[in-house]
């Protein structure tokens, strides 16, 4: 009997012992410029290369250490319970699509609404287009704007954005929008393709000389089809109306949550046939 009970806790202790091996408890922990991730078994993390500004995945065994001057992004693929802790932790990974933010400075970040940022001369972007977004809808949990220099800007959902430009914080920001209000799957584009419709719409109203200069890069090819060529048939389509293209982004985030680049397709068509079938009706009035 003994002995039955024996095998019993030892089958029971082997099985839990597989499952957090296969299903690793995760402890990413932050010290001075310095992640410390401790896991019960291989884990695979995507990580943020600072000096090259790319991503790069990782298998962990156990114990790493991950060095970090200014920005520490981590997303854990594989795990049963992630625990993140750490003075200068901005964001908690609450899902595969989201990611664990450290900025070291975070301490000293400024504070504008519910709009965090580290760089002074921020605010005035910042002002400038959510107020312009908000013709669309409003940003309404807190939020993290970094400007560092970097090569590129992205967004780490839900809530950090790293950008360069004023151009790009737009764009970025539309993804709170379209890839984070509205989902959408890695290989669709079409959100790609709103976000930079409207930081050029943005451009035509505050800096036209760079909207023009954007307009010529886009025709002669300079960028992938869904941020050159879609977005010029797109403002194209709608005839460069501003509140037209403005009135079908709101028309998406009050109708859908999740949407694929075929949807979206057949949606603008919909659109577009019921606002031309409108307006005819208005001329047939007057």
């Amino acid at each position: 009997m003994k002995l039955a009970k024996r095998s019993i806790y030892f089958i029971f202790f082997l099985l839990v012992l597989l499952f957090f091996l296969f299903f690793p408890i995760v402890f990413i922990n932050e010290t001075e410029n310095n992640i410390k991730i401790y896991s019960s078994g291989p884990v695979n993390i995507n990580f943020f290369a600072e000096e090259n500004d790319s991503f790069y995945r990782k298998t962990v065994f156990f114990y790493t250490e991950i060095p970090f001057k200014e920005l520490s992004v981590l997303n854990v693929q594989n795990h049963s319970f992630l625990f993140q802790n750490g003075n200068n932790l901005i964001q908690k990974q609450a899902k595969p699509s989201t990611g664990t933010v450290f900025y070291k400075n975070s301490k000293e970040l400024n504070l504008y609404n519910n709009v965090f940022y580290n760089e002074l001369f921020l605010e005035k972007w910042i002002d400038k287009s959510i107020t312009f977004l908000n013709n669309i809808s409003e940003i309404q949990e807190e939020i993290y704007i970094l400007y560092l220099n970097s090569d590129r800007s992205f967004q780490i959902l839900p809530s950090v954005y790293i950008i360069n430009s004023e151009k790009d914080l737009v764009h970025e920001l539309s993804h709170y929008f379209f890839g984070y209000k509205i989902t959408t799957s890695n290989i669709d584009t079409w959100h790609e393709t709103l976000a930079e419709v409207n930081s050029m719409l943005y451009l035509r109203e505050f800096l036209y000389e760079e909207y023009l200069k954007e307009i010529e890069l886009k025709k002669s090819e300079f960028y992938a089809k869904h941020y050159g060529e879609d977005v010029l048939k797109f403002l194209e389509f709608f005839n460069y109306d501003t509140e037209k293209i403005f009135d079908f982004q709101k028309y998406l985030l009050k109708h859908y949550t999740h949407l694929n680049d075929e949807e979206f397709k057949e949606l603008l068509e919909k659109f577009i046939l019921r606002s031309q079938h409108i307006s005819k009706k208005e001329e047939n009035i007057l």
